[in-house]
């Protein structure tokens, strides 16, 4: 039974992050439960830019993760809250045929 700092502490088997904006990368060391972040290719909001998308990939491939897998998925044309946005179907399509 692996804790962290998130959840209160509460045991994690596995984790997903949207559009993350408010992270330590260093804590990415100590996750280990598998873990996937998704961005949208459009997102301007600080943390969740492509630019930080490119620093977490950077960051993950030197570390040694005790993570058994960590996936990072860009939807692509997709803007910041694209899955909260009811109102986009293809939005929701474009997410779904990606995640297959």
């Amino acid at each position: 039974e692996e804790r962290v700092g998130w959840a209160g502490g509460a045991p994690i088997s596995a984790g997903v992050v949207f559009y993350p904006t408010r992270y330590d990368p260093a804590v990415l060391e100590q996750v280990a439960c598998p873990l996937c972040a998704i961005f949208g290719e459009k997102d301007t909001v600080p943390g969740a830019t492509q630019q930080d998308v490119q620093a977490l990939r950077s960051k993950l491939s030197g570390q040694r993760m005790r993570s058994p897998a960590v996936h990072i998925h860009v939807a692509e044309g997709e803007e910041h809250g694209f899955a909260h946005r009811q109102l986009k179907r293809d939005g929701v399509e474009l997410f779904n045929a990606a995640a297959e």
